[in-house]
């Protein structure tokens, strides 16, 4: 029987722990395990922080890590994992190195794909003084440029006026040190979510219905108050949100799986790519389990699959990152508007 490591972080407490919101919970490696447990050895391995894990993974000596870890800190924590075990010279299924990094950073993500499929114009800000290089247009809604589970999005995140713009920048930029912030278009409309997985193709769509004051998907919807959400399968725009994800998952090379969330403007009625996760959440009642089974996948064989493609290769094949094509030219960088030399869009 193959051995499979499966390497977490355990969220203990979420509600007061704030980077442990993306960390999975006891039912989702629990899940997990039972689902792979039926063809497979399975030994849970937690990915603490002092890094003592690596030593059991040696011991352990998989056939193949079902990689969940999602890092404590950094714009590059997700993939730290994924680049130990290419080290080591272990196979592992899910995005590798590459792909964790790139669609970590949100505004990398928009720049590679804004002449692929729609996206939201936005710029990034490190500091306040940042704004004074910007024409703005409102209203904005603000983001942590490389953190998940809506980090920092809060009722205040929407803003339809300078004077608030600025107050939520001071307050991220001084809650959040050393982490930059989008300052994107705000689309009002409606939540969608797709899924692909390597080998089953795409999946959903999925909606997302919730209610609140902003109109945005925020921290405390998806932490404390997921009761308040309801997700389901749907056929309203699977053709047009499918096309759009092979777009993508050409364009940045995914491996393994990734999933993506759009919105669909209330203003032109287009669907919009807002992000793209590639270290997806496999809990059971979550979104990418919803996105299987609304094609008739359920959540064991969506894990088995996982893991059954992932051996299909006896290592794991790496990422290029952007396969779109990249213009050169002496006397035109790109098509964005600049002001004071910096880009005011994606």
């Amino acid at each position: 029987m193959k051995k499979i490591a499966l390497i977490y972080n355990l969220c203990k407490d979420r509600g007061n722990v704030e980077f442990e919101a993306e960390f999975d919970s006891p039912s989702t490696i629990e899940g997990i395990k039972k689902a792979l447990s039926k063809k497979y050895q399975v030994q849970e391995i937690e990915a603490v922080r002092d890094f003592s894990w690596i030593e059991k993974l040696k011991e352990f000596n998989p056939d193949l890590i079902f990689n969940i870890a999602e890092g404590f800190v950094g714009p590059g924590r997700e993939s730290v994992y994924t680049a130990i075990y290419e080290q080591l010279g272990f196979n592992y299924c899910g995005p590798d190195s590459i792909n964790l990094s790139v669609c970590q950073n949100k505004h990398l993500t928009k720049k590679l794909l804004k002449d692929v499929v729609n996206v939201p114009s936005g710029f990034v800000v490190s500091e306040l003084e940042d704004l004074k290089n910007y024409a703005l247009t409102f209203p904005y809604i603000l983001k942590l440029n490389s953190e998940g589970t809506s980090m920092g999005i809060n009722e205040n995140s929407v803003v339809t006026n300078s004077k608030e713009l600025y107050t939520q920048c001071y307050y991220l930029l001084n809650k959040y040190k050393n982490k930059p912030i989008i300052v994107e278009e705000f689309l009002p409309g409606q939540d969608f979510g797709m899924s692909y997985v390597e080998g089953l193709g795409v999946l959903g769509p999925i909606k997302i219905n919730y209610q609140n004051k902003t109109g945005v998907y925020d921290f405390n919807l998806k932490t404390f108050n997921e009761d308040q959400v309801n997700t389901v399968g749907t056929d309203e725009g699977r053709e047009e949100l499918a096309i759009m994800v092979r777009k993508i998952v050409k364009t940045l090379d995914i491996k393994g799986y990734t999933k993506f969330d759009f919105r669909k403007s209330n203003k032109d009625n287009k669907y919009y790519f807002i992000e793209a996760n590639a270290q997806i959440s496999l809990w059971p009642h979550g979104e990418v389990a919803i996105a299987a089974e609304s094609n008739n996948v359920s959540y064991d064989d969506l894990v088995t699959h996982i893991v059954d493609n992932a051996f299909l290769k006896q290592e794991k094949v790496n990422s290029v990152g952007y396969k779109g094509e990249i213009m050169m030219s002496k006397n035109k960088t790109h098509q964005g508007e600049i002001k004071n030399g910096r880009e005011t869009s994606f």
